[in-house]
């Protein structure tokens, strides 16, 4: 005859499980009248609220995180290669080294002196407004221009004394006298 199951436990599963949870018990706690050890996760993953080790995201650096978000600071990212500005919140979060920058950025590298203040290897920084494309922060460091392309200089609108290449965008000089008086202002400021 078939043992008959009502949804409650037989004697053996109840006498398993009491065993296994005396085991569990024994082996966290440390010394008589501590609390339990907590066991920590490896590096590359973080504890759950029940205990569990679960994976950072993908894009947190060596040195783990400590929660499932890609920001940095608790309950993200303890450090990572390459960070943003949030566009959602305030703080940088951690972003594909592979994909890069979004649009109108530049990957900045973070100096050893400020890895501490800024746990990231590199930052994504905002190119200057006149670039669509940019290798830093100044008008002469676009590789593309939202307008014009006066020489070295992404420009909203070509000067005057200057003409007008529409179709590649550029302004050029016709004259060198005009064209050193024009550019000496661009490269002052």
């Amino acid at each position: 005859m078939k043992p008959v199951f009502y949804g409650t436990c037989t004697l053996d599963t109840l006498a398993a499980r009491s065993l296994l949870w005396v085991l569990l018990i024994s082996r966290s706690i440390g010394r008589a009248g501590s609390t339990p050890l907590l066991q920590s996760c490896p590096v590359g993953r973080y504890t759950y609220t029940d205990g569990r080790c679960l994976l950072c995201f993908a894009h947190c650096g060596d040195r783990g995180c400590t929660g499932p978000s890609n920001r940095l600071g608790h309950g993200g990212c303890n450090n990572c290669f390459l960070a943003q500005h949030s566009t959602t919140t305030s703080g940088l979060e951690c972003i594909s080294r592979h994909t890069g920058c979004q649009q109108h950025h530049y990957m900045g590298l973070v100096d050893s002196g400020q890895q501490r203040d800024l746990p990231a290897r590199a930052i994504c920084r905002p190119c200057h407004s006149e670039c669509l494309t940019c290798t830093g922060s100044q008008q002469n460091q676009c590789i593309r221009c939202r307008h014009f392309r006066l020489e070295e200089f992404c420009v909203e609108e070509c000067p005057g004394g200057s003409i007008i290449n529409y179709r590649l965008r550029t302004c050029f000089f016709i004259s060198n006298f005009t064209r050193d008086r024009i550019m000496s202002r661009y490269r002052r400021s």
